[in-house]
């Protein structure tokens, strides 16, 4: 019997467990008009994206979703570029996400992977393994589920940030 009330307790939580969406992976900081042309404009396609299984808790990250934020984001830099047109590509691994487990000021940190490798001849042109966190407080959200549903989500978009500021830089 106890075991039984341990699965359907199990099947309620991962049934609450709804995926971020893209939008909730963007970027926060309007950045994009700090960028300078680079050598990678219009030129990176996208390619290879995962996520480790489990990252992301009760707001799990899709891969499918974290391509999406991905592909918006380095839109909205001035870095994306269709496949046949790319001269590089982008593997992403969303390799982990600390978050805790309750508190007033929720503090999430999205770890990735990034490969930035040269379609031509194959080779990593950039290779950042990214660590970065995002709080979200009470004056965010009141509901803690909805903080770290929050602070999940900055976190990702702070990573993605990171990432498109060191190609930038390139």
């Amino acid at each position: 019997m106890r075991n039984y009330i341990l699965v359907l307790a199990s099947l309620a939580l991962s049934a609450c467990a709804i995926p971020l969406k893209s939008q909730e992976m963007l970027p926060q900081f309007d950045f994009y008009d700090e960028l300078d042309a680079q050598k990678f404009e219009n030129s990176i396609f996208i390619r290879n994206v995962d996520v480790a299984k489990g990252v992301g808790g009760v707001s799990p990250v899709t891969p499918e979703e974290y391509r999406a934020a991905l592909v918006s984001s380095f839109r909205q830099a001035d870095l994306y570029s269709k496949e046949e047109k790319a001269k590089y590509a982008l593997d992403a691994a969303m390799t982990d996400m600390k978050q805790p487990m309750f508190g007033f000021n929720l503090t999430a940190t999205a770890t990735a992977d990034y490969e930035v490798i040269k379609k031509s001849n194959d080779s990593k042109v950039l290779s950042e393994s990214v660590s970065v966190p995002c709080t979200k407080t009470m004056g965010d959200a009141f509901d803690g589920a909805v903080r770290l549903r929050l602070a999940s989500g900055c976190a990702v978009g702070e990573n993605i940030t990171h990432l498109i500021k060191v190609i930038s830089q390139e």
